[in-house]
């Protein structure tokens, strides 16, 4: 990774892609940040200069010009919040159509590294559709050929307000209290450890595909550059 890098983003809007867009705002190494939006960012997000919001519509993502999103890094948080409220066929164009494009703009803009938030039972013979989802996403954000792939597997993602009613708030109440009897890749994440750990790690050295759990965030989000996924 140089000195300085340039990324292009997708999914910023979402709880875990602004905590990320943040701490990439705060690093004096991340010289540019663009993301594809389809509405402004909260008013919260600072209006630094090298925040530049391109609005657009993510079913058009490959009519976009490369050449005028260069970048050496490219990170796509896009994901269904209740993926049970989709169609089958809505989840699949959010979770994997859109990802995909964006991989692809991706690599024609210039990234050599691409991460994606995908989530812990992630698995192509999953047994749940979502399982089987984010494993298509995992592939297909590989198949344009990047230098360095991440993918970001947590399981409960742990926000200060309740997003989606009574079962997130119930969620997000119990399994924080029995967190310690789980697995360690199985426990809760607050969204801004997440974001942080996937800051960071655009800036730790690395090739190849890496998978990164619940014990590579905390590390991460820590500020250790040494962590690793497995890879």
């Amino acid at each position: 990774m140089p000195d300085s890098y340039r990324v292009l983003m997708v999914g910023a809007s979402g709880a875990v892609g602004a905590a990320t867009l943040a701490c990439l705002l705060a690093s004096p190494r991340c010289s540019r940040v663009v993301a594809l939006v389809r509405r402004p960012l909260d008013a919260s997000v600072p209006r630094l200069r090298k925040l530049d919001q391109r609005m657009c519509d993510f079913d058009s993502l490959h009519e976009l010009d490369p050449a005028d999103l260069e970048c050496e890094v490219a990170i796509c948080t896009l994901g269904a919040g209740q993926p049970s409220k989709l169609s089958q066929a809505m989840l699949w164009k959010t979770d994997v159509y859109y990802p995909a494009a964006f991989a692809r703009l991706a690599k024609h803009a210039g990234a050599r590294h691409i991460s994606l938030l995908s989530a812990v039972n992630a698995h192509a013979k999953g047994r749940l559709l979502y399982s089987r989802i984010k494993a298509e996403a995992e592939a297909a954000i590989q198949t344009p050929g990047f230098d360095r792939v991440s993918l970001f597997r947590p399981a409960l993602l742990l926000t200060e307000a309740v997003r989606y009613g009574m079962p997130d708030r119930i969620n997000q109440w119990l399994f924080p209290k029995v967190a310690g009897v789980l697995p360690d890749r199985f426990r809760p994440i607050p969204v801004e450890t997440l974001g942080r750990a996937m800051a960071v790690n655009v800036e730790r050295a690395g090739s190849g595909l890496e998978l990164l759990y619940h014990a590579d965030f905390l590390a991460l989000g820590a500020g250790d550059t040494t962590s690793g996924g497995r890879r």
